[in-house]
């Protein structure tokens, strides 16, 4: 919502979103729309180093730099927690910083940007401090502002767990999913993630066995609401090994742009609570480490085999 910069009250640099209508937004679509509540008079009070609204030169860099930018952003972000994150700034701002309520706006910008686009935190790179993950080698940045009655605004964000679970369904697939399914199994099987290149012949032969009535594969989708973000075939069987049923995830893949945003561990989630008891296993490559880091955070473990199969 654009209001006028003379209004003595704080300013929204977002719409509350309602108007988006998916669970996820592309971050092009975010640039475009937290620019576009900047009008010619914002960017004059930008560019202004002089103006009487008071904007950091921090956040006046990350926005010009926006500004440049804001075509060259790829993959796309949680929208609720873009509004999530939305809302905690402006409690923030109008508790901590209510002398200024015109600044607010730039603000929030700067710091929506950072955080969805640019992934940094809200700090100047010289006020944060940070620890690396044991497990996964990330960043997590600490708030050097951080009291035990104050919540900055980056404390805010880093309160947003980029392993909460996304948002969407995973269910059975079908028939109308086959065109998307087809698109998808192309992308996981020429990806280095798998040896064999498949097939059309063979992409269109394992669908109909999940849609059809097959009793030993199964498959499923995670959608939206608007579009599928990615899919997970099951194979069942037997291990005498472990004298139990055994689902073997045959493929399990997400779109590039979806990815890091649990859909993965949500997946896994859902097998787990579909086959009770059932032995899980899969294949890797052990070059992709990061896929093989999230495994194990999910309780599977390494077996010293060597596969073999006979064609």
């Amino acid at each position: 919502m654009i209001q006028n910069v003379t209004e003595n009250r704080p300013l929204s640099p977002l719409s509350p979103l309602e108007d988006v209508n998916t669970v996820y937004m592309k971050r092009t679509d975010l640039a475009d729309r937290i620019l576009g509540t900047l009008s010619e008079k914002d960017w004059e009070i930008i560019e202004d180093r002089s103006s009487a609204v008071p904007i950091s030169e921090h956040n006046r860099g990350v926005l010009l730099k926006l500004r440049e930018d804001r075509q060259g952003f790829t993959g796309s972000v949680d929208a609720s927690r873009v509004k999530e994150l939305h809302t905690a700034l402006e409690e923030f701002l109008r508790e901590a910083w209510s002398e200024q309520p015109l600044a607010h706006k730039y603000v929030i910008a700067s710091s929506l940007a950072l955080a969805f686009l640019y992934q940094k935190p809200m700090h100047p790179q010289s006020a944060v401090h940070y620890r690396e993950l044991e497990v996964s080698g990330e960043k997590q940045y600490l708030c050097p502002a951080k009291t035990d009655s104050v919540i900055c605004s980056c404390c805010a964000a880093q309160r947003m767990d980029r392993e909460q679970p996304p948002q969407g369904i995973i269910r059975p697939m079908e028939e109308k999913d086959r065109s998307a399914v087809m698109e998808m199994m192309r992308m996981f099987y020429a990806s280095p993630a798998v040896l064999s290149s498949g097939s059309d012949e063979i992409f269109s032969a394992d669908i109909d066995s999940c849609t059809g009535s097959c009793p030993f594969l199964e498959g499923f989708v995670f959608e939206d609401g608007q579009q599928l973000l990615g899919y997970g075939m099951i194979a069942k069987s037997f291990s005498t090994e472990f004298g139990r049923p055994c689902v073997w995830i045959e493929d399990l893949y997400i779109r590039a742009e979806y990815r890091g945003m649990g859909i993965g561990t949500r997946f896994l989630d859902f097998f787990r609570s579909r086959y009770p008891g059932a032995l899980r296993r899969l294949e890797v490559e052990a070059e992709n480490e990061k896929a093989i880091s999230v495994y194990k955070k999910n309780g599977f473990e390494i077996l010293p085999y060597m596969e073999l199969v006979c064609r």
